[in-house]
């Protein structure tokens, strides 16, 4: 998570981003030979305004169904991944309207994806979007954290920890290496 460089629109994430930007297209990338490997009809659209704008980085069509994914490159050697949880994070940006977050370890191959309106769900239920300004709240879920990352509220999941269960919306993937 880091600040756009520059407000004026750039063609890579590398550009747009300095500090995140190959790490995110590296996720992308990942996630996109995975799902090649899969199906037929996989789109990247890194350079596409419209599309990144929106939260969508790949769509895939299966059985002629098109699912649009934001992907993110953050679940950590631990296997927990983060959300942005904020009014202006990516889970509520009215502006984002990929239907599903695939985030991922390109390293480990350590992947897991959910339904966008399903996390909103949880979070709400939970009322963990509430506690912006907050540092580090266990809110009583053993495995669920929130915290700030500068005025951003995040929730780390642990979806391989011990209350796995309670998060069934949330779908686990081991990617092995892709040739």
């Amino acid at each position: 998570m880091s600040e756009r460089a520059t407000s004026q629109w750039t063609k890579t994430l590398a550009e747009a981003y300095p500090i995140t930007g190959k790490k995110g297209y590296d996720g992308e990338m990942f996630l996109y030979n995975y799902l090649k490997s899969q199906h037929k009809d996989v789109v990247c659209y890194e350079s596409d305004r419209a599309k990144q704008e929106a939260g969508i980085d790949l769509e895939v069509t299966i059985d002629d169904k098109v699912y649009t994914i934001d992907v993110k490159n953050n679940v950590t050697k631990n296997n927990r991944f983060a959300v942005e949880v904020g009014s202006n994070g990516w889970l509520h940006n009215q502006k984002k309207k990929s239907k599903i977050i695939w985030h991922v370890n390109t390293k480990t191959g350590f992947s897991f994806y959910y339904k966008r309106s399903k996390m909103v769900e949880y979070i709400i239920q939970q009322s963990l979007k509430n506690h912006e300004g907050q540092h580090w709240k266990q809110n009583g879920l053993e495995d669920l954290f929130l915290c700030n990352v500068g005025s951003n509220p995040i929730v780390w999941f642990d979806p391989l920890g011990s209350t796995f269960k309670k998060y069934k919306f949330i779908h686990y993937r081991l990617i092995r290496d892709i040739e």
